[in-house]
């Protein structure tokens, strides 16, 4: 499968690509990974340093809280997907989790009631995962965060969610909540804000695990 990679906030391709080595080594060859950076210029995530250098460039998708940036965060994502694409599959950290599925969500909603699109990948892994924006509010120049008991379970793709226990975020469970129940594999790790990444890292083959849970569940829809 062909899988779109999507970083956090104050990281860069460079750091997204090590972060996710181990792990896109474990779910084999027959996988390609594209990365797709950020453009909004950032302060280095803090639990970077000491380990990248502080003269690299680091990016966001989009200001926080800012409609206006996050509306063309998702514009140019849709636009990339359009002429580069189509993929498989998307993998997202942090907030570049928040970018692909605000997209996800549009285009399952932006037709007439009841008259879905095709949806823009057939499966998602989310790491330490933000949530997607209402877009129709975003239109409106309103950040809303979406949320299950506002708007029930808007993802309908099989899907993958690992946060760690320590993260500190509401944010990657609510995301669950916002994916489909039947289609949804979830592991939560002793870690924090971070991507599985030792070899000998139970986090990690339990990571895979889950991931090629949904790997497979997209494969038998298509089939």
């Amino acid at each position: 499968m062909r899988f779109l990679c999507l970083h956090g906030m104050g990281t860069n391709n460079k750091v997204f690509e090590i972060q996710t080595a181990a792990l896109r080594y474990a779910l084999g060859d027959h996988h390609t990974f594209e990365f797709v950076e950020g453009v909004v210029p950032a302060a280095m995530n803090d639990s970077l340093k000491g380990f990248f250098p502080a003269t690299d460039g680091y990016f966001q998708y989009f200001e926080e809280n800012d409609a206006a940036s996050c509306l063309k965060a998702v514009n140019d994502l849709e636009a990339f997907v359009a002429v580069e694409g189509p993929f498989d599959g998307v993998l997202a950290f942090s907030q570049g989790a928040s970018v692909a599925t605000t997209l996800m969500v549009r285009s399952q909603q932006r037709d007439r009631p009841g008259d879905l699109l095709s949806p823009v990948f057939k499966c998602a892994v989310f790491l330490g995962a933000a949530v997607p924006c209402d877009a129709a509010r975003l239109d409106e120049g309103v950040v809303r965060e979406m949320t299950h008991e506002a708007d029930g379970e808007v993802i309908q793709l099989p899907t993958t969610h690992i946060w760690g226990e320590k993260d500190g975020s509401p944010y990657p469970p609510q995301l669950a909540a916002l994916c489909a129940s039947r289609q949804k594999n979830v592991y939560v790790h002793g870690g924090g804000h971070e991507v599985p990444s030792s070899n000998t890292d139970e986090a990690l083959r339990e990571s895979v695990r889950v991931i090629k849970r949904a790997i497979s569940m997209a494969q038998y829809k298509q089939a």
